[in-house]
């Protein structure tokens, strides 16, 4: 679980680093062969820097939460 939260918060930090247009695709990135939705395309990506942010302390937090219970339990 920590590597995919850990690219989810590097996502989110490049898209309010980086400016939107020097990094969007000509074309909609598509997936034909994904059944779930939100992998399918990029077309449900927020261009909202506070918003992005905000997704990222979230991120942030629950990795923390995660890697504190890995090691060190839940008790």
């Amino acid at each position: 679980m920590r590597p995919p939260t850990l690219s989810q918060i590097q996502f989110f930090l490049l898209r309010v680093i980086a400016n939107y247009s020097c990094v969007k695709p000509i074309d909609h990135i598509i997936f034909p062969t994904t059944t779930n939705l939100i992998w399918q395309d990029d077309s449900h990506v927020t261009t909202d820097r506070k918003l992005l942010l905000q997704l990222a302390n979230k991120a942030s937090d629950y990795f923390n939460k995660l890697h504190m219970d890995t090691h060190f339990g839940t008790s």
